[in-house]
């Protein structure tokens, strides 16, 4: 019995410097500075394999002020931070579904692979995985900026948020040209997204006599995205999922529905499009305008030709919605305490 063995072996390496300053002056001045530096042995020695992040957030207690004087409003924060972070990792989801980026993806890499010449097989090295030296880091960077508050003494508690979260350098694996044959092509630093929105949160909280306490709360969140650059104002279509600068992640691309065809004059809208349908200017014939997707019948959808160009097929799709996640979520909770028995939903 023949027997086999193979393995591989890996490795790859950071370097981290970091540091941090916290200030809290008279519990109404809160300062957090941090700063790290980050050196990752994925990308080519030089400004590339180094990425810098900062990051602070500052808070001040405006109700500790000896001017501030609102009965009604005992409690009130201002708080605001500024944060950048490094990915050097893992692609982004939301592009391509793909593992990890490799550990030496701005390196060529060279595999045996077999060649015939004067008719003989014969065993070389072939250029199998393309290399990108510029890649580098991917970068995030957050803008936060809010407050804190409690009314009526207490009873009602909230926040209150605004921001505006920025994506530069997303790593992705872009396809690859024809060109380069069955070449495995690296990832490359290829798109910018942006997410900015508001969140609120407010719970109130009472008691009914001395045994009895409840609280009541919700939460609302609003968050706009936008793909702000992709490999150049290029676009990818997945399925029905579109990525195009000026739209959100994987909005959908997708076909229009004119109507429902249910009675014979509907069916005269169908016979008019075979009727007036274009000449292929090979053939000399005329195209079947329903040819992608079949001639409908009573009962299907008539989709829109929307490019007008008499044909229904994938060119008549067009951007729909604000992508695959929503624009706004909310919830609800509740909860009471008896006597040392409490619930919560």
């Amino acid at each position: 019995m023949d027997a086999s063995a193979s393995g591989n072996m890996t490795d790859w390496a950071m370097r981290s410097f970091f540091g941090r300053i916290n200030l809290s002056w008279d519990d109404k001045y809160l300062l957090e500075a941090n700063l790290r530096t980050d050196g990752s042995s994925r990308f080519m020695s030089g400004k590339s394999r180094w990425g810098t992040f900062p990051s602070a957030s500052f808070g001040w207690k405006v109700s500790s002020e000896d001017f501030y004087d609102i009965k009604w409003m005992p409690n009130l924060k201002f708080r605001a931070s500024y944060g950048a972070l490094g990915n050097n990792g893992t692609t982004d989801d939301s592009f391509r579904r793909n593992a990890d980026i490799n550990n030496y993806e701005y390196l060529a890499l060279y595999n045996p692979t077999n060649y015939v010449l004067n008719n003989q097989l014969y065993v070389g090295f072939a250029q199998t995985v393309l290399s990108n030296p510029f890649l580098t880091w991917e970068n995030t960077y957050i803008l936060n900026a809010g407050l804190d508050f409690d009314l009526f003494n207490y009873k009602l508690g909230g926040s209150i948020d605004v921001f505006n979260k920025v994506t530069d350098n997303i790593l992705i694996n872009l396809p690859a040209p024809l060109v380069v044959g069955n070449a495995t092509i690296p990832r490359t630093n290829a798109a910018k997204v942006r997410n900015n929105g508001v969140e609120l949160n407010l719970t109130y909280r009472d008691k009914i006599g001395d045994n009895f306490k409840f609280n009541i709360g919700g939460n609302f969140t609003f968050i706009d995205n936008k793909v702000v650059k992709f490999k150049g104002n290029d676009k990818s279509i997945s399925g029905s999922n579109l990525l195009q600068e000026g739209y959100a992640i994987n909005t959908q691309y997708i076909l229009l529905t004119d109507r429902i065809l249910q009675t014979d004059a509907d069916m005269q809208l169908v016979q008019q499009m075979i009727d007036n349908a274009p000449i292929d200017p090979n053939t000399n014939q005329k195209v079947n305008p329903f040819a992608s997707y079949g001639t409908p019948k009573k009962g299907d959808l008539l989709y829109k030709d929307t490019n007008g160009d008499g044909v229904i097929n994938d060119n008549d799709r067009v951007p729909v919605g604000h992508g695959t996640a929503p624009r706004m979520t909310y919830g609800f909770n509740m909860g009471f305490d008896y006597k040392g028995f409490d619930f919560s939903v």
